[in-house]
């Protein structure tokens, strides 16, 4: 097996499925399958993940037994036409998400209690509140559009948890190794501090398929989860959307009992945009150009849709052109925190080879 695509489309490369295929309630895996040394063969795709994966299950066998049987592939007799295509070496383009455009780092314990029945009840919780928020308490994740933010989500259960965020699509970050029990303990107390206190290893790199767009993603016990959003337009992907959002675990139980909170995306404030509205250079009195409004400004400090079109195309490359010309030759003021916004190649300057490599990436994507 070869996976090619991942909750949010293609991967960069494909990568090889030398053992299992890990797949979590909501995952999605686009995958290739080579049934050319099977002629004649039926093939069972079966799973023999146990519930509670890597969990704790009850006294019954029955509490552990996989669903085992998925599909059944009967493999042709030869006859058919020779399949002479070929899986390429690259798939697509995956911007990375700079973590060190993270204006938050939120931690979101992931803990489990009992309600006053003495059923199971799995919470999502905060730093602020350790020990878990019910649904219907007021909301906590509050990002604002067009912002990137870490979360960390930390299981302090002895469960994995598929965590879904709806809304984005998000990255992963790694995960780090942590001292559960002591965290519990402080967590019960009330006296935890932050999560890089406990943390007892190094940040452990994603799998090579889980280095894609995903927006649910394994939060195994004993380790801290760090996935990395940005909410709103990205490179060219996604929309900008504000409103209320739900994020859970996607195993039905703890979603319904109550491990599920919503989040807000908060518009921008009148002040966040960092150009005027809109931006006009003048010369002598003279107005030589006009350009607004002015849209997103993303986490890699890349000015999108400077025609405000809903699109970033070689228009606002040519816009851009006219921005950084201006500049160049004085017409147009902008501040420190501008230009550097306006620096595509990088180099410390605003100058009409930024708008070039603006250019190039307006031009392939």
């Amino acid at each position: 097996m070869t996976q090619i695509g991942s909750d949010g489309g293609f991967l960069e490369k494909p990568v090889e499925i030398s053992d299992r295929l890990l797949l979590g309630p909501a995952f999605r895996a686009d995958i290739i399958i080579d049934f050319s040394e099977y002629e004649g063969q039926s093939l069972l795709l079966h799973n023999n993940a146990p519930s509670p994966f890597s969990g704790v299950a009850g006294e019954d066998p029955d509490d552990v037994q996989p669903l085992p049987e998925i599909m059944l592939f009967d493999v042709q007799e030869k006859g058919c036409k020779r399949d002479k295509s070929c899986i390429p070496k690259r798939l697509a383009r995956v911007p990375e998400i700079n973590p060190d455009n993270a204006v938050e780092e939120r931690e979101l314990p992931l803990v489990e209690g009992v309600d006053e029945y003495d059923r199971l009840k799995l919470l999502l919780g905060t730093r602020e509140s350790p020990n878990g928020l019910n649904w219907d308490a007021p909301i906590t994740e509050d990002p604002k559009v067009g912002t990137t933010e870490i979360w960390d989500l930390i299981n302090t259960t002895v469960d994995t948890h598929p965590i879904h965020l709806h809304l984005v699509q998000f990255q992963v970050l790694g995960r780090r190794p942590f001292n559960v029990d002591q965290y519990n303990a402080d967590r019960e107390s009330g006296s935890v501090g932050p999560i890089s206190d406990y943390c007892t290893g190094e940040l452990e790199p994603p799998a090579a398929n889980n280095r894609g767009w995903k927006d649910t993603i394994d939060a195994d016990p004993g380790y801290v989860t760090q996935v990395i959003a940005h909410f709103g337009k990205f490179k060219g992907l996604f929309k900008d959307f504000t409103g209320e959002y739900p994020w859970h675990c996607h195993i039905l139980e703890h979603e319904d009992h109550e491990m599920m909170r919503p989040y807000e995306v908060l518009p921008r404030e009148d002040g966040d945009n960092l150009f005027p509205n809109p931006l006009v250079a003048k010369k002598s009195g003279r107005t030589l150009f006009k350009i607004g409004p002015p849209q997103d400004l993303d986490g890699d400090c890349l000015y999108e849709d400077v025609n405000g079109d809903d699109e970033f195309d070689i228009e606002d490359a040519i816009a851009l052109g006219q921005v950084a010309w201006a500049y160049e030759n004085s017409y147009l003021e902008l501040s420190d925190e501008q230009v550097a916004a306006l620096d595509a190649n990088g180099d410390g300057e605003l100058t009409t080879q930024d708008a070039i490599a603006l250019g190039r990436m307006a031009l392939f994507g």
